[in-house]
């Protein structure tokens, strides 16, 4: 520390600028840490310069603004490296740090905090699962630099977003992107998707850099919503669609809000192998083995003879068409890469998908549900299925489709009756996996019918409960 200005260096290699922020948005600028302008980019060998920490000088004068709200620390960069990377302004190129608001009042430090404390959840519940070690690492490395508003604060300048959101997953998803891509060759060197067999002890170093390197596609592909089309929840769908059948004996509408790609609309095409024998169809070459613990009917063999889908279509907000080479990369890259197993499954159900075509509407789930469930289907049985949805779904969403579905609840008769069938987690959004079932006529309350991992298996069947 200097001694004149308290900074963490010598005002020869780093000086701070603070640009105030008015009520009105103007920009009214001055030194805090001496007179030195903020120099042009270039002379650096390519890389990107790092920047200091903030000084005690910054603090007091952000402090003495009285309006904390409004003011923000732009730090030039410099020869100093303390892990932590500026981003750039195009035209004149001068380098210019974003926004770091700091303990002394400003909002871009909770924000940060609390994008930290989220992916930290996220990697301590893969942990308790034993679950991915590469995302583990990754999401604990992902969390420090947003705690030190590192590269990650560049993807997410605004904090975590909502509840449910997945920062850590639509981040580790860009970069899966990226690897499978070919367009991050140092990192997919720990990617097990692309044959990577590094140890871990670098593999944030490694994503890092990828992030700094290639941030604008990095933040696009970040934006995207999480779209996990696991298709091993088709293991839980297809035992709740045999306790229907084995209960109403009709053919089967079976309607998707959040869809994604429709993997899940194809449950009847993949195989299961229960007890040693198999069910659905039993030269599907996407197989699940011993998926279920316990059994959804007493006799499911016998069952699956009633069971028949004469309809099946979803909808998405962004459905991804998985007929292209981009929509299937997409699918992939929401796949843990060192789970090899889950994606060896979701490329079968990818060429299950592709030679069997189902409807997936790009559409709202309120307008959609409301439009398919306001037609009478006589001698049909519809199904509407949901799997980690409601998350994504805004509060007043949420009950809209619930409103509708209970208004079609209704109208329901024994001949044309009505069940929605959820798979979704707990409080936290990554854990406790339940699947319930409500269904019409009837009162409609909710019955739990199963407990389920994220991605389905196992899932382990609660006892069936007739009215």
């Amino acid at each position: 520390m200097t001694p004149e200005t308290g900074c963490a260096g010598p005002l020869s290699t780093a000086a701070v600028v603070l640009v105030v922020l008015s009520s009105e948005g103007r920009l009214a600028s001055r030194s805090a840490c001496g007179s030195h302008r903020p120099q042009r980019a270039g002379g650096v060998s390519g890389r990107r310069p790092r920047w200091p920490k903030t000084c005690l000088a910054t603090k007091l004068a952000l402090r003495a603004s009285g309006k904390p709200q409004y003011t923000a620390a732009w730090v030039r960069a410099s020869t100093i490296s303390t892990g932590v990377s500026p981003t750039y302004r195009d035209g004149e190129r001068v380098v210019l740090t974003r926004p770091v608001l700091h303990a002394c009042g400003g909002r871009q430090n909770a924000a940060m905090d609390a994008l930290a404390d989220r992916i930290t959840r996220h990697a301590d519940a893969l942990e308790r699962d034993r679950r991915s070690p590469l995302y583990i690492a990754l999401m604990r490395g992902a969390a420090d630099s947003a705690r030190r508003d590192g590269p990650v604060a560049d993807v997410f300048p605004d904090g975590p977003g909502a509840p449910g959101s997945v920062p850590a997953g639509r981040l580790l998803a860009a970069l899966h992107h990226l690897v499978l891509a070919g367009d991050a060759p140092q990192l997919a060197r720990y990617y097990a998707s692309v044959g990577g067999e590094e140890p871990l002890d670098h593999a944030w170093a490694a994503a890092e850099a990828t992030i700094e390197g290639n941030l604008e596609e990095v933040r696009r592909l970040a934006a995207r919503t999480v779209q996990t089309n696991e298709p091993g929840r088709s293991a839980a769908l297809y035992g709740a669609l045999l306790r229907l059948a084995d209960r109403h004996r009709l053919p089967i509408r079976l309607l998707e809000p959040g869809a994604s790609a429709g993997l899940n609309l194809h449950a009847d095409r993949y195989r299961y192998v229960v007890a040693g024998r198999p069910l659905g169809d039993p030269a599907s070459r996407l197989s699940f083995d011993e998926p279920w613990e316990g059994l959804p009917v007493e006799e499911p063999w016998m069952v699956e003879s009633f069971l028949c889908l004469s309809e099946r279509c979803g909808c998405d907000p962004a459905p991804i068409d998985v007929s292209t080479q981009e929509g299937a990369l997409a699918l992939l890259s929401y796949i843990w890469p060192d789970e090899l197993d889950r994606l060896a499954r979701i490329r079968e159900a990818i060429t299950i998908a592709r030679a069997h075509p189902a409807i997936v509407e790009a559409a709202a789930a309120v307008a959609w549900v409301e439009r398919r469930l306001a037609k009478p289907h006589p001698g049909r049985l519809t199904v509407v299925w949901q799997s980690v949805m409601r998350q994504y779904l805004g509060e007043t969403e949420r009950r809209q489709v619930e409103d509708r579905i209970e208004e079609a609840g209704t109208h329901a008769t024994d001949e044309q009756p009505l069940a929605w069938v959820a798979l979704e987690p707990g409080d936290d959004h990554l854990s406790n996996f339940t699947i319930t079932c409500r269904s019409w006529p009837g009162d409609g309350r909710g019955v739990t019918i199963a407990d389920s991992g994220a991605h389905g298996p196992p899932v382990s069947w609660r006892p069936a409960h007739r009215d």
